[in-house]
């Protein structure tokens, strides 16, 4: 399904997920996969079906198009004709989380 990434392995692998219908996000969701012991391209998959379950919306084809944006950008756009289903809505994006390294109160400490 997806292609590989070169992706230093994280700790967490966190992904948004929008769901647009006439250019306004109608729904929104986030998924994690903790797991360490997986590769980054399982955690991604898992998080991508996460998703779709909690945004009630079938799993899309993930193509070419959308490896070259996701490699490039960490984000990528799936479209209506992406589905196996009819989807009431334009488009469905997807941008992968940067990990969580405390708050930035904590990161500014100075000594």
């Amino acid at each position: 399904m997806l292609y590989f990434f070169q992706r230093k392995e994280a700790d967490s692998v966190r992904l948004e997920g929008k769901v647009f219908a006439g250019g306004i996000v109608r729904a929104m969701a986030v998924a994690e996969d903790r797991d360490e012991s997986r590769r980054f391209v399982s955690r991604l998959e898992e998080c991508l079906r996460s998703l779709c379950r909690e945004l009630a919306i079938p799993i899309p084809i993930w193509m070419k198009k959308n490896t070259g944006e996701f490699a490039r950008f960490h984000q990528t756009v799936f479209v209506d004709e992406q589905f196996h289903e009819p989807v009431a809505f334009d488009r469905f994006m997807i941008r992968l989380l940067p990990e969580d390294r405390g708050t930035e109160q904590e990161n500014s400490k100075s000594y």
